[in-house]
């Protein structure tokens, strides 16, 4: 009796470990990916990677590495020479305190196959997320002069205060858009600024601008670039607060110091023929 008993134990146990080897692998043939090492006798593959910044960070497949610096090596688990596999990474880093960027790659390989992939080139994909801090009345008032393209209500207010004959807000987030107009109904400029619900890189009638107040980032700034110098008409002018352009030297640059104590520039630039036939050849 026991050992039938026994017999019974062994097969039940050796037949539940064979279904689940035999899902672990269909899972694995279904994915393209290893789910487990392979035996010593398969190989690896050697990734190389470079990186923005030394202090970005690497995720492989949504995990966290520990290394750091531009270049970065691996070796991959052991895995089935010529078999192909896909993996995902990515890139996050900071370029000033207050952006952050996130650029995701895919990378297909065979088994054994060296794996290259630079991740500074930005193919257009990246995930930017800023976090501005807001301006202090003295900087906006540095910076208003006359009609302007914004998202900061104090700022588009400011501007129609000081004579503006038309101010457009672009406001994708519709909390921040019904916000926006609450502010702008309290103020003597309730009925000259138009709210819009669309992001500056959506937004289409620049043509009709005389002046464009940013205040996004530098890399958001300068994906905007070429859409301004497309759309806008010479004389328009483009002034920024804090953060400049990639690749378009400023008309001029102001230094100056908020109620904060806080150093920061005012960067102007002017559209010009030229420079629109330049971002018309790119």
């Amino acid at each position: 009796m026991i050992e039938k008993l026994v017999r019974v134990l062994t097969w039940t146990i050796f037949g539940l470990g064979f279904v689940l080897v035999v899902l672990v692998a269909l899972l694995a043939s279904l994915t393209g990916r290893p789910l487990f090492a392979q035996p010593a006798s398969g190989v690896r593959s050697k990734v190389k990677v470079t990186l923005p910044t030394a202090t970005a960070e690497l995720y492989i497949e949504t995990k966290l590495t520990k290394t750091t610096g531009l270049v970065r090596e691996f070796d991959t688990p052991d895995v089935e020479a010529g078999k192909r596999y896909e993996y995902q990474l990515q890139a996050v880093w900071k370029p000033n305190e207050e952006t952050t960027i996130t650029r995701t790659r895919t990378v297909k390989f065979s088994g054994g196959e060296e794996v290259v992939l630079d991740f500074t080139k930005d193919d257009g994909t990246d995930e930017i997320v800023v976090k501005l801090k807001p301006l202090t009345a003295d900087a906006i008032a540095d910076i208003i002069t006359e009609a302007a393209i914004c998202s900061d209500s104090r700022m588009a207010i400011s501007a129609s205060q000081a004579g503006a004959k038309r101010v457009i807000a672009l406001q994708a987030d519709a909390t921040k858009a019904k916000a926006l107009r609450d502010e702008i109904r309290k103020t003597d400029a309730d009925g000259a600024i138009d709210v819009l619900p669309t992001t500056p890189a959506e937004y289409k009638d620049y043509a009709e601008a005389s002046l464009v107040l940013l205040y996004l980032g530098e890399e958001r700034n300068t994906a905007l670039k070429a859409k301004l110098l497309t759309d806008l008409q010479p004389a328009a002018r483009l002034v920024s607060y804090k953060y400049v352009m990639a690749d378009w030297k400023p008309k001029t640059t102001k230094k100056a110091v908020n109620s904060l104590g806080e150093e920061h520039t005012i960067s102007t630039w002017a559209v010009t023929p030229e420079e629109k036939a330049k971002a018309g050849k790119k």
